[in-house]
């Protein structure tokens, strides 16, 4: 799920992960963050935004009863009556289906393969590492979190099958994973 780089779908914490993110981890769904200042890498969501705001927010209703109801109004148009130039000129709704995909009534535990240390995320967000805390992130509490040895020092460390980042066990530290950290990987 391509998105940017802001709430509810990420965080500037460790792996840039939230709640939300979290979630949809767990339910096998890949999040794809576009690069910070580049809105032009998502222009059709970037495009809706314009819209939304130009069309329910100038000027602002008088009450929040009203400004949702401009809300409801803009979504039934934008997906059910306006032409989109990107779906050649038809309405998003035709194109609509529902997922064929079954949503689980209890997400699954996430499992680690033998050459992960698993610790379990504390209530602060902690995890405990050798006798120390170390800070992973409050959107994980209560989450598995698998750890995989990569150097003499260093363990990658995982939330399923997302990198999180590298703990470097001399700083008792968690450089969060990004392409850079991914070539040395």
């Amino acid at each position: 799920m391509r998105n940017d780089n802001g709430a509810p779908f990420a965080s500037v914490g460790l792996g840039g992960i939230s709640k939300l993110s979290a979630w949809l981890i767990k339910l096998w769904i890949i999040p794809e963050r576009i690069e910070p200042g580049h809105p032009e890498q998502n222009p059709r969501h970037e495009r809706m935004h314009r819209c939304l705001k130009e069309e329910t927010t100038r000027p602002p209703k008088a009450n929040l009863k009203q400004q949702q109801k401009a809300f409801d109004y803009f979504m039934k148009e934008y997906n059910t009556e306006r032409p989109h130039e990107a779906l050649d000129f038809a309405e998003p709704a035709s194109y609509y289906s529902i997922s064929n995909r079954i949503y689980p009534d209890k997400l699954p535990e996430i499992e680690y393969g033998p050459c992960y240390v698993v610790r379990q995320v504390r209530s602060n967000g902690d995890i405990k590492w050798r006798g120390v805390q170390i800070y992973v992130h409050k959107a994980l509490i209560g989450e598995r979190v698998g750890l995989r040895q990569i150097s003499d020092t260093q363990w990658l460390v995982m939330f399923s099958f997302y990198p999180l980042g590298i703990l470097d066990e001399r700083t008792t530290k968690i450089t969060s994973f990004t392409k850079k950290v991914a070539e040395k990987v």
